[in-house]
């Protein structure tokens, strides 16, 4: 009983509180960050580019049956919320660059990771960075 409840408290921590989907083709090196059977994501980097935004860059090196990539944000790394979505239209073989802009920041560290949703409906996340504000 115990474990259903820590799933279904976690699960309701990672459910969409806004979203902004600004979404801007950027340049990314290449340099592998995260990889598994569904998607290589490159480059996840948080930069803050004035007292109030945050930039998030990513590119994906491939996407196998990956419907959606979502960007979460939060001012704690127990709960994120989604500020950009993208839904794919297909399968990437080849790097593709993403940005998404955070103008809600909540706090003075803020944290981000990706969650990517496969064509079946199952879904995964990519470690978390975090960017100290100054």
């Amino acid at each position: 009983m115990k474990l259903l409840f820590a799933v279904l408290s976690l699960s309701a921590m990672l459910v969409s509180c806004s979203k902004q989907a600004v979404v801007v083709p950027q340049k990314a090196s290449g340099q592998l960050f995260y990889k598994d059977g569904s998607i290589a994501v490159a480059d996840l980097q948080a930069v803050q580019t004035d007292a109030s935004t945050i930039k998030v860059d990513f590119a994906t090196q491939y996407a196998n049956n990956v419907a959606k990539i979502e960007v979460m944000s939060g001012a704690t790394q127990s709960l994120l919320c989604t500020i950009g979505e993208i839904n794919l239209p297909g399968n990437i073989d080849k790097l593709t660059n993403f940005t998404v802009t955070d103008t809600n920041l909540k706090g003075k560290t803020m944290y981000y990771m990706l969650r990517y949703t496969s064509n079946s409906g199952d879904w995964g996340y990519t470690p978390l960075v975090s960017v100290t504000l100054k």
